[in-house]
């Protein structure tokens, strides 16, 4: 039990250190190996800009379902899911919380 808590935890302060690259301007290339990675370099390109879905569907003109539409297809990495956005929002909240 303790090694899955363990790999969670890790999982997560990885996800927040990409998050923390993200925002802090540390990130200067989004790339998408296929179709499929559209959906994971909106929600970095995003991150970066700091907009909410509902800004980018504005500047697109497209309704914000479609922006989470696209959002929605991040493949799952392994045992990790990139699950940036409202999850390392909400874990950077508890972490300033906590510090």
């Amino acid at each position: 039990m303790h090694d899955g808590l363990r790999s969670q935890l890790d999982d997560l302060e990885a996800e927040l250190a990409e998050y923390d690259a993200l925002r802090q301007g540390q990130v200067f290339t989004l790339e998408a190996e296929s179709i499929i990675g559209i959906g994971e370099a909106l929600i970095k390109a995003r991150i970066v800009r700091n907009l909410t879905q509902k800004e980018l569907a504005e500047r697109l003109s497209l309704a914000e379902q479609q922006i989470q539409r696209y959002e929605a297809t991040v493949p799952r990495r392994g045992s990790r899911a990139f699950a940036a956005g409202s999850r390392c929002a909400q874990a950077e909240r508890a972490r300033s919380v906590h510090a």
